[in-house]
Order: C-alpha cells, then sequence, then structure tokens
C-alpha cells in the first residue's frame, strides 16, 4: 500500500464533501493495487478495529460532461458515499473504482474504463483483488451506491467471507437500465439474475428511490423478484419489519441523490447488525416495501 500525496487528496475532499454538508472528519488515504489497476482508499484516521468491515463502493461519477462528450476525470463532483463513510459506527472503508479520484492519466487507464467498460470484468476483478488485500481475511459487508451498487453485487460473488450485500439506487439490470435510456450497450461481469441467485444465502438490503428517474424502481423490480425472497411478514407502514434473506426498501419520496436516512449513523447500526446476525433476527428501518 502506497500514500496519497495530500495536496491532491485536500482537493478532492474538497470536492467530494462539497454537497449536503461537508464533514470535517480526519482521513487516512492510500493507494492499493488491484489486478489491473491502482485504487484510492480511504478510512476514518483512528478508526476502531472490528471484525466485520463495511467496504463502500461509490457510483459512477461523472463519465461524460455532456451526452457526446467523455470526461477526462470521472470522480464525482460531490460524494454521499464517503459522507456515509465517515458516519458508520462500523470499520469501514471508501474503496475508489479504476482510475478514479484522480488516477484517470495513469498507464493503465483509458476513458472506456468510466464508459463502455466501467463494469466490466477487469474492473469488477481488479476492486476484488484490492478489496481482499485491504480486508486481510476479515468479513466484510459491501455497500454500493448507483453503479457501485451493481460493482458490489459482482464482486460479493466472487469474494469469500461476505456476510452482507446493501445497494442503494443501483442499475442491477445493467441491460435493462441501458436499454431504458437509450444508452450505448455496456460492458457486463455476468448476468445480474444469476448472480443474485448465486446470492441467496448472502443476507441483502436493496434500496430503491420512488422518485428516482436514473434508477426507475419499476426497473430493478422484476430482476429482485428472482432473488430469494425475505422470510417473515412485511408491511408498507412509517417502519417496516422484515426477516432475511433479501429485502427491498422503497423510499417513496426519495429521487436518485442524497438519501438523508442513509447518513445517519443508527441506520448503519441496524443494518449491520441485521446483516450480520443469525437468520432469526429482524431490521427495522423507515420505508416501504414493495408488493
Amino acid at each position: 500500500m502506497k500514500g496519497f500525496p495530500g495536496s491532491l487528496l485536500g482537493a478532492l475532499l474538497a470536492v467530494l464533501l462539497s454537497a449536503c454538508n461537508a464533514l470535517p472528519t480526519p482521513l487516512e488515504t492510500r493507494v492499493v493495487d488491484g489486478a489491473s489497476f491502482q485504487h484510492i482508499v480511504m478510512s476514518r484516521r483512528g478508526a476502531r478495529h472490528a471484525e466485520v468491515v463495511h467496504l463502500y463502493i461509490d457510483g459512477d461519477g461523472r463519465p461524460f460532461v455532456d451526452r457526446d462528450t467523455v470526461a477526462a476525470d470521472p470522480t464525482p463532483r460531490s460524494s454521499q458515499v464517503l459522507r456515509w463513510m465517515l458516519k458508520d459506527p462500523a470499520a469501514a472503508y471508501y474503496l475508489g473504482r479504476p482510475c478514479y479520484l484522480g488516477l484517470s492519466a495513469a498507464t493503465a487507464c483509458d476513458y472506456r474504463l468510466w464508459t463502455t467498460e466501467r463494469y466490466s470484468e477487469r474492473v469488477v476483478e481488479s476492486m476484488v483483488t484490492a478489496a481482499e488485500s485491504l480486508l486481510q481475511g476479515r468479513p466484510v459487508i459491501l455497500i454500493g451506491y448507483s453503479g457501485g451498487g451493481t460493482i458490489a453485487m459482482h464482486m460479493a460473488g466472487r469474494m469469500q467471507r461476505v456476510k452482507g450485500l446493501v445497494t442503494v439506487g443501483a442499475n442491477l439490470d445493467i441491460e435493462a437500465w441501458t436499454r431504458h435510456h437509450g444508452y450505448s450497450p455496456l460492458s457486463s461481469p455476468g448476468e445480474p439474475g444469476s448472480m443474485l441467485e448465486k446470492l441467496q444465502d448472502v443476507p441483502q438490503l436493496h434500496f430503491l428511490g420512488g422518485r428516482d428517474t436514473i434508477v426507475p424502481v419499476e426497473l430493478a423490480t422484476p430482476l429482485l423478484a428472482r432473488a430469494r425472497p425475505a422470510r417473515g411478514g412485511c408491511r408498507c407502514a412509517r417502519r417496516v419489519w422484515c426477516r432475511r434473506t433479501t429485502m427491498n426498501v422503497v423510499g417513496r419520496s426519495i429521487g436518485h441523490g442524497c438519501w438523508p436516512r442513509l447518513i445517519r449513523g443508527a441506520v448503519w447500526l441496524r443494518v449491520g447488525g441485521y446483516l450480520s446476525r443469525a437468520s432469526s433476527e429482524v431490521v427495522r428501518l423507515n420505508g416501504c416495501m414493495p408488493s
């Protein structure tokens, strides 16, 4: 693992924490080698050691300046995912994607890695290698936002000791998503339904925004129906109670941007406990289960 230039780190944090109220928390930053690429890793300075690690993966950021112009650097303008990591009371890391966070000019990088190949096998493979190097055999809960949730799902099927999977506004069915928006086809590391079936014994939470126009609920519902359903009753009310293995939570008034409920550390305490315990446990979250 290598250090990261302080001046570049400061510039990145100013951008990543620019929205939804910046959190002035000291960070430790390093560079970790993946299979084909290097990855930026961030964590809270002095974060406590814990048996189960929460590993956060961000969305696609800004692959294009406009519909016809590829960005020179796909790093997000701001990152709610980094904010979640900073508020998470568990041992938590933010694992950067290949060529993001100032690494777009690296020799191994080219624009395809944040456009047509952003979810490709070599991207997922490198993320898995970097994650395993970081974890050193510790169990992990993978937490991914938007396209990072898609990558997290495919990572989960390739990693050992995965204790849970959380996706937020994730375009899990890449083909259906590109077809819905009229985008060019994107490389995929595997068929998503088969991957979810492979993960049927991994506790999962999939958060969807009822007002999300980037990843509409109706795109995810048919795919998630193929996953092993949660056991136990659920009700559409102020709070939802469900038993594992798979639970889908729809925030009716939430779009694709900031998910304020997830920023609260107390939510992650419940999520972490839910995903880490035995199958008889329950989770309580604000939201509504789709019928």
